[in-house]
């Protein structure tokens, strides 16, 4: 089975985005359902990435796409770590921002995605040397 990026990325960003808008303009009560729905969009773009890993037999360090999903993960994760320690909303929003932004580029640009590597990536040394 080959996944694929079109079915995922959107969920996530509309996870991300309902989840900070209950978060910014709902009664305290909402609230938990705006953070919920934030760590859904996180735990489901790791869970993403988990899969690709496991259907590559690498990790997904190789091209700028994957790249780009790390970048999107650990943003997300960042923003929201940090709003759960810090309160900082706007430090969630801004990296949740980022992290859509960057998964909007790997839609855009499903090239970057490619799973074929040229030959010098094709060393097992390449994922320590990452």
């Amino acid at each position: 089975m080959k996944l694929k990026l079109e079915y995922f990325a959107p969920l996530v960003m509309l996870l991300w985005l309902v989840g900070s808008l209950l978060l910014h303009f709902s009664p305290r009560k909402v609230c938990r359902l705006g953070r919920g729905l934030v760590w859904a969009g996180v735990l489901t773009l790791g869970l993403f990435i988990c899969l690709l890993w496991l259907e590559l037999g690498h990790p997904p360090l190789r091209t700028i796409g994957e790249t780009r999903l790390w970048y999107s993960l650990l943003l997300s994760l960042t923003g929201v770590i940090g709003f759960v320690y810090w309160r900082i909303l706007w430090l969630q929003s801004c990296s949740l921002a980022m992290a859509a932004l960057f998964l909007g580029l790997n839609l855009a640009y499903p090239e970057m995605l490619e799973r074929v590597l040229m030959p010098a990536l094709q060393s097992p040394w390449f994922v320590p040397h990452v």
